[in-house]
């Protein structure tokens, strides 16, 4: 099972859904990019932002509820640009996605492989928690090694 937050833009507002329910509606130039994070030292405040734009505390009741922890974000094209990966939890002031899983949706449709090939997974590991340059912004990093191993476990038990 997994939290399903849907973002839609509308005259440069990001309504975000939850269960169908609007939670939270913010201005998108309220809203942090980007390069806020990568060049600014405190990204506990804009982070913190992003986190009341996700549904902030009724988004955390239903994660802590969800048996997964595991939040999918279907959002459109502009609310697709801003960084969620950043929103901070307001208690540990630390980034969300350290504390749940957390993954974007895409609207692309994948080809099947051919007949007698071999489906392939191509998975990015990506950490959100680095600068422009690479180096690590906080002490907390993604456990990239744990969470393809939770990957490889699970298609290969829908593969069987």
């Amino acid at each position: 099972m997994a939290v399903l937050l849907r973002l839609r833009t509308w005259q440069g507002v990001v309504r975000t859904t939850l269960d169908d329910q609007t939670v939270a509606e913010t201005p998108l130039s309220a809203l942090p990019d980007l390069q806020t994070f990568q060049h600014d030292d405190d990204t506990n405040t804009p982070g913190l932002a992003l986190f009341r734009a996700l549904g902030g505390q009724a988004l955390l009741e239903r994660l802590d509820a969800d048996p997964d922890g595991l939040l999918l974000l279907d959002a459109d094209e502009a609310a697709d640009a801003l960084p969620w990966e950043f929103a901070a939890l307001p208690d540990r002031k630390a980034p969300l996605c350290l504390d749940y899983g957390f993954l974007r949706l895409v609207d692309r449709p994948a080809p099947p492989p051919p007949p007698g090939e071999v489906l392939h997974l191509v998975a990015l590991a990506a950490d959100p928690l680095v600068d422009a340059q690479g180096n690590p912004r906080r002490e907390g990093r993604l456990d990239f090694d744990r969470e393809l191993g939770e990957v490889r476990e699970y298609v290969g038990f829908y593969l069987q």
